[in-house]
């Protein structure tokens, strides 16, 4: 006779593992459900807004304001040292731009910023001594700063709180990197578990972003367009 211990081990192993294929899927359901819900309070910030689903990540929310294409990308950083992981919005507005080149302003820059791509401006931008000394500035090596230095001015000022952390303008797209949560402390030091669970988007705060975006470019065409030409008089 077949010794029967055998056959309950082997039950109890399937059991659990049909449990704890149960709990991982209520789990990623309430996961997916949760994060789904970080732009519940968006619906009337952009024109045609569509949201992108993408699994168990943070979906994106794209859309139109003012005849151009916005595109609202979460990105979960967990990389800068000494600090809580930090969930950032990269929000582009697509071109074309009248601006006559690309110049991107990052705040307290440590190495890690994996979005910002900002070493891929080669021409470090040296500034007056009132100048922040946390915001790095870099060219594509035109003359945009010198020739249009109030845009850069408004991107001073918009990032003065800390939560921008970066901002790229270009004629092609215009972005800014701005903080929409951090993780929740108690969790994350204790189990290094990334809790974003009631990460929601604060829509007045990401409609000043896009505000303040908007102004650039717009100091950006003021800066760039030629001067009206005044009427001559006729001789009599």
């Amino acid at each position: 006779m077949r010794d029967p211990s055998g056959f309950w081990v082997l039950s109890l192993l399937v059991l659990g593992v049909v449990v704890l294929a149960l709990v991982h899927r209520r789990h990623a359901a309430r996961v997916r459900a949760d994060r789904g819900r970080l732009f519940e309070y968006c619906s009337g910030l952009l024109e045609d807004p569509v949201l992108v689903r993408r699994g168990l990540d943070f979906p994106l929310l794209e859309g139109r304001r003012s005849g151009h294409d916005v595109r609202i990308e979460p990105v979960l950083d967990t990389l800068s040292m000494r600090t809580l992981p930090a969930l950032w919005l990269v929000v582009t507005i697509g071109g074309p731009h009248p601006v006559p080149g690309r110049l991107s302003v990052l705040a307290r820059a440590c190495g890690t910023e994996f979005y910002a791509r900002h070493d891929q401006l080669p021409e470090p931008v040296q500034l007056g001594e009132d100048w922040p000394g946390e915001l790095s500035v870099r060219s594509d090596g035109s003359d945009v700063v010198t020739e249009c230095p109030q845009p850069l001015d408004r991107v001073r000022v918009a990032m003065t709180d800390g939560t921008l952390k970066q901002v790229v303008v270009g004629p092609a797209s215009t972005r800014a990197v701005w903080k929409c949560a951090t993780a929740d402390s108690g969790s994350y030091r204790v189990t290094r578990r990334v809790d974003l669970t009631h990460a929601r988007v604060d829509v007045r705060a990401l409609k000043e972003v896009l505000t303040a975006l908007d102004e650039v470019v717009e100091l950006f065409r003021r800066c760039v367009a030629p001067p009206a030409a005044v009427p001559r008089r006729a001789v009599r």
